[in-house]
């Protein structure tokens, strides 16, 4: 037994031995090695030599107890590159932005509808300009719970922009508007905001659509003119004066808001701006709002509380994240719908009549967008500014 247990001692010591043997091959080998495999075009044995060597033995290297495989690492020169990891059905960028936009259309679809209703009782300034205050609160509620840190200086000075235009623009026009003509008669002259709105955004923006756009955009808009002249809208009022205003406020606040909702995000784009109101509008709108709900009924209160809800607050969240995605003046031209869709919740809420003439007008307003949402639409580049060339040079 103690000679067997010796022979056993002595051959698992030989084994170690020749292990440690190949394991202390100085690097002087291993470059020969290293040389002769890349002669023969062996890669596969130069992809198991070591990638680095430090003038030391493996055994210097603190590589103990291991087999010789098992210290190998592999050549960077034979392994094929790795590939960046291909996302899966990933929605580009013009599409998402065009559905978010779409989102946003349809709770802005019910704004003049529920203004409607809401100045039976409200007058237009309380109704377009109060559910700015209520609006504000649930912003000035989400950026303290998120934490976000004050805009920049250049940031607040678009915000005062994007304030004015649909803060207290469109909302004032569009509620003095809706006072004297039917939602219906609104929602035709809204038609024109797409328009304006590329408009807007080649002038603050920099964005410069292609022919095929303009060319669609102009089939949309003389489809819904057309539309407003056989309806018997073709009698220019005062109220059509005002939702002109609505409309510009809008393009304004939309443009400069979309391209702001780049850096800053949607959300935060109508939070910012509806606190920027805010102290403007709480002393002369808030008494006589309190005191005009006081008689509201139900259905003034339901339309109070969409439109200061979803068309001042949340629907921006929506609209905003796709003019920054898909573009302002694309994304702007989901906007052709508003009008039917507008005239099709007039008809279910308000019995406001409703013809297959609206229908028609529709689906050649559906076809128009669908031909200019592949309209290429190219930024205005920057002209190079020379004065840091200038500060260099110095």
């Amino acid at each position: 037994m103690k000679a067997g247990g010796s022979l056993g001692r002595a051959g698992w010591m030989r084994n170690v031995a020749g292990v440690g043997a190949r394991a202390v091959m100085d690097d002087g080998e291993l470059l020969k090695m290293s040389a002769l495999a890349q002669s023969s075009g062996d890669s596969i044995w130069n992809s198991r030599l070591p990638v680095q060597l430090s003038g030391k033995s493996a055994a210097d290297r603190g590589v103990q107890g291991q087999s010789n495989s098992d210290t190998m690492l592999p050549s960077t020169s034979t392994c094929p590159p790795s590939k960046p990891p291909i996302p899966g059905n990933s929605m580009p960028p013009e599409k998402a932005g065009l559905l978010y936009g779409l989102l946003g259309v349809c709770s802005f679809s019910l704004t003049l509808p529920a203004t409607k209703v809401v100045v039976t009782t409200l007058s237009p300034v309380s109704a377009g300009l109060g559910r700015a205050l209520i609006a504000a609160l649930l912003a000035a509620l989400v950026l303290w719970l998120k934490r976000v840190p004050l805009p920049t200086w250049a940031q607040l000075k678009q915000l005062v922009l994007v304030s004015a235009g649909v803060v207290i623009g469109f909302p004032f026009f569009s509620s003095w508007a809706m006072e004297r003509v039917p939602a219906t008669h609104g929602a035709v002259i809204i038609a024109l905001l797409p328009l304006a709105t590329a408009g807007a955004a080649a002038f603050f923006s920099g964005e410069r659509p292609a022919k095929m756009y303009w060319i669609s955009s102009g089939v949309a808009c003389l489809t819904i003119i057309g539309y407003a002249v056989f309806s018997g809208f073709s009698a220019l009022q005062w109220a059509d004066l005002a939702l002109l205003g609505a409309v510009i406020s809008a393009a304004v606040g939309y443009a400069v808001g979309g391209q702001l909702s780049k850096t800053m995000g949607g959300w935060q784009v109508i939070s910012w701006s509806l606190l920027i109101a805010f102290p403007f509008l709480v002393v002369p709108i808030a008494g006589p709002l309190l005191e005009q709900l006081q008689h509201a009924t139900w259905t003034v209160w339901a339309g109070f509380g969409y439109i200061s809800v979803v068309s001042m607050f949340l629907g921006f969240f929506a609209w905003y994240h796709g003019l920054a995605l898909g573009g302002v003046a694309r994304v702007s031209q989901t906007q052709y719908l508003q009008p039917f869709l507008s005239i099709l919740a007039a008809w279910l809420l308000l019995s406001e009549p409703f013809t297959p003439g609206a229908v028609l007008a529709a689906v050649i307003v559906v076809f128009a967008v669908a031909r200019g949402k592949n309209a290429s639409i190219q930024q205005k580049q920057k002209a190079p500014s020379t004065n840091g060339k200038t500060a260099n040079n110095k």
